[in-house]
């Protein structure tokens, strides 16, 4: 099953409406989906989602279900976890060294835009615009990791790798963060949003700048070193393949564009088909088993 969530609701891939509203992200997690509105958090089967916790004005952009609790990023980079059913501020958080320096390229607010969980139990929240931010102990205290300016806009682990697509780059970590390596062979432009592991490709979403143009979705061997191939037969985006839009449980893997149109892959990202179109604005997008 495929998840995706609209400005104007949850959707299958079928067609079929499972939640109205403005759906910002969708996680798949063992225990069912995890469904954020501009509204509310929502958590159970798709077919059947509970009210978890209002926003109570909270610009929320991302989840996090965790060993160590709920986890939300928002807007202002602020984080939040669930307790109860209310969220309550991270404040350790709002302590991180140099988060005076976060910014955005426009002059607002800086984002915490995505958070990923390592199966050690570390936590990583992407800031756009302030880099990685580590925590090893659930969340009490954290530290910085990539340069601020490398304008990350996704960051997933996988194993003993954390990457992160940025605005120049594909960065990737072999040691929890301590170091980076950047990734530009074989793509045509290297502004880069979105990220996604399908068994053992590494697939990334890139197009020639922040405003989109020539959007596509590129794969490589997971661990292998040589250049990226962008897929194909997919016609091309004039708008960005945006984080969240892209995303790969096992050998499946889907993404939705601008346009409303739903690509998927039943072979890790070797070969695609359109699965959908005429898609409200999306969001976001997860796969169930």
């Amino acid at each position: 099953m495929i998840l995706i969530g609209t400005k104007n609701g949850l959707v299958t891939s079928d067609g079929t409406a499972l939640l109205e509203g403005d759906v910002t992200h969708v996680i798949d997690g063992e225990d069912g989906a995890w469904v954020l509105t501009t509204e509310q958090i929502l958590q159970g089967e798709p077919d059947a989602l509970r009210a978890v916790a209002p926003l109570d004005g909270i610009e929320a952009n991302c989840l996090l279900p965790s060993r160590h609790g709920l986890f939300v990023g928002a807007a202002d980079a602020r984080l939040y976890r669930l307790d109860g059913s209310s969220l309550q501020r991270v404040e350790s958080f709002d302590q991180v060294q140099d988060r005076d320096t976060w910014h955005t390229p426009w002059g607002g607010p800086p984002d915490v835009r995505s958070m990923t969980e390592a199966p050690d139990g570390t936590i990583y929240a992407g800031v756009h615009v302030g880099g990685i931010v580590r925590s090893r102990d659930g969340g009490e205290t954290w530290t910085p990791t990539i340069d601020i300016d490398t304008d990350i806009h996704q960051v997933i682990t996988h194993d003993d790798l954390v990457i992160a697509p940025g605005w120049n780059a594909l960065h990737v970590s072999e040691d929890a963060g301590e170091t980076w390596t950047e990734h530009r062979d074989g793509f045509d432009h290297t502004y880069m949003r979105a990220v996604a592991i399908a068994g053992d490709a590494l697939l990334v979403s890139a197009a020639y700048s922040h405003a989109g143009k020539d959007a596509g979705v590129y794969r490589r061997d997971l661990r292998g070193d040589g250049p990226f191939e962008r897929i194909e037969p997919v016609h091309p985006s004039e708008h960005n393949i945006d984080t969240f839009w892209l995303a790969a449980n096992g050998s499946q893997a889907a993404f939705v564009t601008a346009e409303g149109e739903l690509y998927r892959s039943t072979d890790r990202g070797r070969t695609w088909s359109r699965a959908a179109r005429g898609l409200a604005l999306p969001r976001c997008l997860a796969l169930r088993e």
